[in-house]
């Protein structure tokens, strides 16, 4: 395995909160991050996306990234992060992330709706939990798969 991270796009703030995604339909393995755009200062970029790797070994690249998510600021504030995809039984992709910061009383979960896991992604009408629902304080980094 190479010692060097598979992609961490450094001049763009670097890339956290990678998350891996086996498509059952094609036996395609995947990688989904956030670039940490706002590292550098609260207006660039913080798009999430999406690395088709090899399903030999989880990490060797397969072709470029692909932007599939970026942040509304009028919607998101700075960021969107934390993303996790869900493959439903109606063969749709869900996409679950997070907007605002963790410390704001605005931080939540969001998800998007794709009939390709390319894209593009329909964001849903509402968030899908925020703060204080269900008494939580900065409910983020969801996670879904088959069974639940």
């Amino acid at each position: 395995m190479d010692p060097e991270p598979f992609n961490c796009p450094r001049d763009e703030g670097g890339a956290i909160d990678p998350a891996g995604f086996v498509d059952e339909s094609t036996n395609k393995r995947y990688v989904v991050y956030k670039v940490d755009g706002n590292s550098l200062d609260g207006g660039s970029p913080t798009p999430i996306r999406l690395q088709r790797v090899s399903s030999k070994d989880g990490s060797t690249p397969i072709g470029k990234p692909l932007t599939i998510m970026d942040r509304i600021a009028s919607e998101d504030g700075p960021l969107v992060e934390a993303p996790n995809l869900v493959r439903t039984q109606d063969g749709k992709y869900l996409l679950f992330f997070s907007s605002h910061m963790y410390t704001d009383d605005a931080y939540d979960v969001k998800y998007a709706i794709a009939d390709k896991i390319e894209g593009p992604y329909v964001r849903g009408p509402a968030p899908f939990l925020q703060t204080p629902a269900l008494g939580l304080n900065g409910p983020g980094g969801a996670f879904g798969d088959n069974v639940g």
